[in-house]
């Protein structure tokens, strides 16, 4: 993402669903000083892993009972595997939509529906299930990559 100019110094970037803090902290390199990584996660105990990191570009972002107040300010919303969790995914990501900046971008890595134990469990969803729904929220597949195994990489933008 950061060589494909998704992202760089002084990007502001919405994490939802942390999973394991790798990206928070990867981010935060990228955007350096200036920049900001937002994170969301519903599971309070990975909130309190994350608060944990002390450096001042990290900002934990509750949703609970209101808005973000980060309007129009964000250059990359992302999901790793945490799609798969919301209920009506094409109107919430309608919803979200407003958080963006114009040349913002959405990028989801979820574990794609091959015949896995994930698979049995419910955790996947089929690639073209994103791009449609991403499609119904009013989002266009701007770039796909496919060097993580078992797993679709799909960065969109706006229509």
């Amino acid at each position: 993402m950061h060589k494909n100019n998704l992202i760089g110094e002084g990007s502001k970037i919405l994490e939802i669903g942390i999973n394991n803090q790798t990206f928070v902290k990867q981010f935060s390199d990228i955007v350096g000083k200036e920049g900001r990584v937002y994170y969301f996660d519903v599971n309070r105990e990975e909130l309190n892993r994350v608060s944990r990191i002390k450096r001042n570009n990290i900002r934990p972002h509750y949703l609970f009972g209101g808005e973000y107040k980060i309007k129009g300010e964000l250059d990359l919303i992302f999901l790793n595997e945490s799609f798969r969790y919301f209920k009506n995914r094409a109107e919430y990501f309608r919803y979200i939509k407003k958080y963006l900046a114009p040349h913002g971008n959405i990028a989801i890595i979820q574990e794609d529906s091959l015949p896995t134990i994930n698979f049995l469990l419910g955790k996947t969803v089929k690639r073209k299930t994103i791009i449609d729904e991403m499609f119904n929220a009013g989002f266009k597949l701007r770039e796909e990559h496919f060097f993580l195994r078992n797993k679709s990489f799909l960065v969109f933008e706006t229509q």
